[in-house]
């Protein structure tokens, strides 16, 4: 069934009459008429969808802006804010438990995390600028250190490409600005 004969079924009842724009089909007096009919609404409907889909689009932008906004102001959170901000919105959230680690000489681990079995470790970085691969070699080091399966490193800021290639084969959760802004705000 093609498009316009579903249009065309659309418009009938349970009972077999015609509903909504039962009036323009009855004064087609040939087949043909009623496909251009039904082309000409399935093309109306089209628009109307295509306008709408594009509506959603801007909102949804809008939002993203309205969250990189919200982002920006989490690196205005001390260091130990920030760390709770990420503890109570992203990780328990997600349903891990969670154990924070010592204010200072933490070697790099912020926040422990447990789900099930799994032993994970959090480093939260309030960034305005670019992390780069150093911070993440180290990450990685604290992570072999600690013997954890996996380790997340979160910031406001975001990640150089040569810190996205170092972490690409490796067991690290990278969450920059735009993760932030478009799961967790």
């Amino acid at each position: 069934m093609d498009a316009i004969q579903k249009i065309m079924i659309d418009e009938i009842n349970d009972s077999g009459e015609f509903l909504g724009t039962c009036e323009k089909f009855k004064k087609c007096k040939t087949k043909e008429q009623a496909m251009a009919l039904g082309e000409k609404m399935l093309r109306k409907r089209e628009k109307d969808h295509s306008l709408a889909k594009s509506y959603i689009q801007r909102q949804g932008k809008n939002d993203i802006r309205k969250n990189l906004v919200a982002v920006d102001s989490l690196a205005n959170l001390s260091p130990t804010e920030f760390e709770e901000w990420v503890r109570q919105n992203i990780f328990e959230k997600e349903g891990w438990t969670v154990e924070e680690t010592k204010i200072t000489g933490d070697g790099g681990v912020d926040l422990i995390v447990y789900k099930g079995d799994e032993k994970s470790i959090v480093q939260c970085k309030r960034f305005k600028g670019t992390v780069g691969e150093p911070m993440i070699r180290d990450f990685y080091g604290t992570m072999y250190h600690e013997g954890v399966s996996k380790g997340f490193f979160v910031t406001t800021g975001l990640y150089s490409l040569p810190a996205l290639k170092f972490a690409e084969d490796k067991p690290i959760v990278m969450i920059d600005r735009r993760i932030l802004a478009t799961k967790y705000l």
